[in-house]
């Protein structure tokens, strides 16, 4: 997890998630550890860079299994993005503009758990805005919920499409 936190700039976590007895059998092992006693020894917790770049760890609880984030890509066995958010982590004042991309982690087609990176988006941001198309013009990211993810002029971001081309809401 530690070097997957590390190879990219806009990784904010990586996290892994196993429901109980999924991940080795031990659960019961580590039922009393705090690192996995939130969970009642299941596997849920984040890696995620704190200010200065370093990797702090943050424990999960039973309802993460509850989110989308997880539900999704355990159900559905693919790929989950989920709309961009804003986040801090546990001891961590910074709040984040991010999102989070989850897959299943599957055997024999049987979902066993869900693997996650949070990504950053204010970097994504600046690459973005740092290139010209065909010298006068420039690109955007639009979430699919459709929220400018990254636009030129900042006021837009975070903004409903709808706001920049002049549609009510």
């Amino acid at each position: 997890c530690l070097e997957i936190l590390h190879s990219n700039e806009i990784f904010l976590a990586v996290w892994p998630m196993f429901e109980s007895g999924n991940f080795d059998g031990l659960d019961a092992k580590y039922a009393d550890d705090e690192m996995y006693s939130a969970t009642s020894g299941a596997i849920s917790y984040s890696y995620y860079k704190g200010l200065n770049n370093e990797v702090l760890f943050e424990p999960g609880a039973e309802d993460d299994f509850q989110e989308d984030y997880y539900r999704t890509p355990a159900h559905n066995k693919n790929l989950r993005m989920v709309n961009p958010y804003d986040y801090n982590y546990e001891g961590n004042p910074t709040v984040y503009y991010g999102m989070s991309v989850s897959m299943p982690y599957l055997e024999n087609g049987r979902t066993l758990g869900v693997l996650g990176i949070d990504l950053e988006l204010g970097a994504l941001d600046e690459f973005v805005n740092q290139n010209k198309l065909f010298d006068t013009g420039f690109a955007s990211v639009i979430a699919g919920d459709f929220q400018m993810t990254s636009y030129p002029d900042t006021q837009y971001v975070k903004k409903p499409l709808q706001k920049l081309v002049g549609e009510e809401q």
